[in-house]
């Protein structure tokens, strides 16, 4: 068996393209450069934390994870919330191999800097690791699906030409009756699409940051970092405003991709329950009229929330996500407890 060496490196500028080869092995699509450099250097709120696996007596890097920093609102204080990332061991090592410790390693790092929180969303085979390093389970994310283009659904599940042509019809006077109170409901907001988070989410961010037990940071420049600027995904944001509300301010926002003929729904800010009616109205009618068939979000928390989804006529699937939390401190209390009460918090991660 193996012996390894676990180490934490503060500068990963010398092992840059040991690692993007190591990705492009073991974690496809994330094997560029510019990916590298997205993790590493451009994160507004600082560099990872980041742990390489070696066999004793070898160079050769064998295993690999890493933390990245995103300030939070735990209770009303702004504190660090470090998220597991770029996590994989290759394929020779993966029986008695480096897996357990490098996600300890990275645990005891964490907590010697004082940084006390974690979070991850595992795949099953990383879920033992995080366990071992001191994760708890917190909760389950569901995913929710409205489709938007029922008839081109309807053809592809019902060959037959008259079944298909007599439900595609029904469907569509339903759904145009159910787009049409849509409107009627939420035509006082404006929306619009743009590449780039400005000022204005900053300022809804600053308005609207003590409003729940739980809260990622919305700035403009982590959500530019996170989404904007990422490497691998084209994103863009939704954003809506009501007609009381300044022109210089937005109400909402959401952030989105298209993969294939849907769109999934990547993170979504409505700071208050009224918001987020017209906030998914609006964007449900602006990818009927780019021709979009589904909308897909993925949900875990607040069941006010999900009450909303059904009234719109999104359906629950049977695809889940389980989440974990790590609280090193017990100066802290127990934050993982707000994390898991289903009143107001709600996190959104497709």
């Amino acid at each position: 068996m193996a012996r390894y060496e676990i180490n934490i490196i503060e500068d990963a500028a010398p092992y840059r393209r040991q690692l993007v080869e190591f990705w492009r092995q073991n974690l496809p699509p994330y094997g560029t450069e510019q990916r590298f450099d997205w993790l590493h250097y451009r994160n507004p709120s600082g560099p990872p934390l980041t742990a390489l696996a070696f066999v004793e007596g070898d160079d050769t890097i064998v295993g690999c994870g890493s933390m990245y920093p995103w300030p939070c609102c735990l209770g009303g204080v702004a504190k660090v919330l470090w998220f597991t990332s770029h996590f994989a061991v290759a394929t020779d090592h993966r029986v008695f191999g480096p897996a357990f410790a490098i996600q300890k390693t990275l645990a005891a790092a964490l907590a010697a800097r004082g940084e006390p929180f974690a979070f991850g969303y595992p795949n099953r085979a990383s879920v033992g690791p995080l366990k071992a390093a001191g994760y708890r389970h917190i909760g389950v994310s569901h995913d929710w699906v409205r489709i938007l283009d029922g008839w081109a659904v309807i053809r592809q599940r019902l060959p037959v030409p008259g079944l298909s042509s007599m439900a595609g019809s029904a469907f569509k006077i339903l759904d145009a009756a159910a787009r049409g109170w849509f409107r009627r409901s939420c035509r006082s907001y404006a929306w619009e699409i743009v590449e780039r988070c400005d000022g204005r989410f900053d300022a809804l961010w600053l308005r609207t940051r003590e409003r729940s037990p739980f809260l990622l940071a919305r700035t403009s420049a982590i959500l530019n970092w996170r989404y904007a600027e990422n490497p691998d995904v084209k994103y863009r944001f939704f954003a809506v405003r009501s007609e009381t509300t300044a022109q210089d301010e937005i109400d909402a926002h959401l952030v989105f991709t298209l993969q294939g003929s849907s769109v999934v729904i990547k993170d979504l800010f409505p700071p208050f329950p009224e918001t987020a009616f017209p906030l998914l109205l609006r964007f449900l009618d602006a990818m009927t009229r780019e021709a979009v068939q589904s909308v897909i979000i993925c949900h875990w928390g607040d069941v006010r929330f999900r009450k909303l989804l059904r009234r719109i006529f999104f359906v629950e699937r049977p695809t889940y996500r389980d989440y974990y939390f790590r609280n090193a401190s017990e100066a802290t209390g127990q934050p993982e407890t707000l994390l898991a009460e289903p009143g107001d918090v709600s996190l959104f991660f497709g």
